[in-house]
């Protein structure tokens, strides 16, 4: 006949067969948020979140350019600053309006939008969003 267990041997086993759970619990971490990574590839066009235009850099002799297009693939916007071609800016569109972040190591961060009259502009050192800070 076996011995008995004793009572504080009884009392160690569920709290020793929680704590694997506690500890993967705590070592969780809150998931990436939603949205792509900004796009440094010159010619490659990224959509805004409506459609109705999209954001390419742009290669103009020896430096490069932000450029806007619409639908039809007009160019109607660009850029007054000449970024260097070792150096590309990343575009990044806000997910639900169609407001174009520019994250550039040369100039830091710019935001492109629509003001309410309809004309596009770019403001330079704005506060980006939570989603496109992570890349800056």
């Amino acid at each position: 006949m076996s011995a008995p267990a004793s009572r504080r041997t009884l009392l160690r086993l569920p709290l020793l067969a929680a704590a694997p759970m506690g500890l993967a619990a705590c070592d969780a971490e809150e998931p990436e948020p939603a949205g792509p990574s900004p796009v440094t590839e010159v010619g490659q066009e990224v959509p805004a979140p409506s459609g109705e235009v999209s954001a390419v850099i742009d290669a103009a002799g020896e430096e490069l350019g932000v450029m806007l297009r619409d639908a039809e693939g007009t160019d109607f916007w660009a850029d007054d600053y000449p970024y260097a071609p070792g150096d590309p800016p990343g575009l990044v569109w806000e997910l639900e309006q169609d407001v174009l972040w520019v994250l550039s190591a040369e100039i830091g961060t710019g935001r492109i939008a629509q003001d309410d009259a309809g004309s596009w502009g770019k403001e330079l050192d704005a506060q980006p969003p939570e989603r496109i800070a992570r890349w800056v």
